[in-house]
């Protein structure tokens, strides 16, 4: 399920911000990456073109995550479903892939997040034009006034990155190849994971991760996202964050 504003010929506008389904053609394209299958879809609406061994309508932020993850999250507020496909994906988890559909807006809170730990960014050539229930009928949305990014998250980067190019969409790594992505923050989080081990922390604050790693709290931020066993308590960007036996 994609999140757009309702759309007036060509302009996004007005409340309705959580029905705009992924077209066929992007569904397309994320089935030629995993033919196998989608294994999860947490942001699914019954009506939408999209189909995963687990369907989520609701809820799907509380509810299990598996396997190769598809991601058009709810656009009224992305961060913390971006959030859980980061921590998903961890490095620590080198099974698991997601491909995210958002906008392609650096400008917003979490585009930050994404491409630190993405591995590969790919564009359509032309902007997307997403559907949108209307009455008993699902019809095309005007041109948006934005463009889309796909991005790949997981080991299987080169296959992505082959599809992408297949398809003729702009496509780059988000890492050194060489080193393989997320490497630093790949070590940060095992220093952090350490850390809790060895003080059997039941909780962690944002500024002591700040200080064990010496850095930015955009940078613990980052590396909290990305830790599995931690989770948020309040807003996305708590002070705080229970550690998940």
């Amino acid at each position: 399920m994609a999140q757009g504003r309702k759309a007036r010929g060509s302009a996004w506008v007005g409340p309705d911000t959580d029905h705009r389904f992924t077209p066929p053609e992007i569904i397309a394209f994320r089935d030629a990456v995993w033919p196998e299958g989608t294994d999860t879809d947490p942001a699914w609406h019954r009506r939408s073109y999209s189909s995963a061994r687990l369907t989520y309508d609701r809820g799907g932020l509380r509810k299990p995550w598996e396997g190769r993850v598809w991601l058009n999250p709810p656009w009224s507020d992305p961060t913390p479903w971006i959030e859980r496909l980061v921590r998903h994906c961890s490095p620590l988890h080198t099974e698991h892939e997601g491909i995210l559909c958002v906008r392609n807006d650096p400008s917003t809170d979490w585009w930050a997040l994404v491409w630190e730990h993405a591995a590969v960014l790919a564009l359509p050539a032309e902007r997307v034009r997403y559907h949108q229930p209307k009455g008993r009928k699902v019809v095309r949305c005007g041109v948006p006034a934005f463009t889309t990014a796909l991005f790949y998250f997981g080991a299987q980067w080169r296959n992505y990155l082959r599809v992408a190019k297949a398809h003729n969409y702009y496509a780059v790594t988000m890492f050194d190849p060489t080193a393989g992505p997320s490497v630093a923050t790949n070590g940060r989080v095992r220093q952090l994971q350490a850390w809790i081990a060895e003080g059997a922390k039941t909780e962690v604050r944002t500024n002591e991760v700040m200080e064990l790693l010496g850095c930015s709290r955009q940078t613990a931020l980052r590396t909290l996202a990305a830790t599995p066993n931690v989770r948020a308590q309040g807003t996305t960007k708590a002070a705080r964050y229970l550690v998940i036996p």
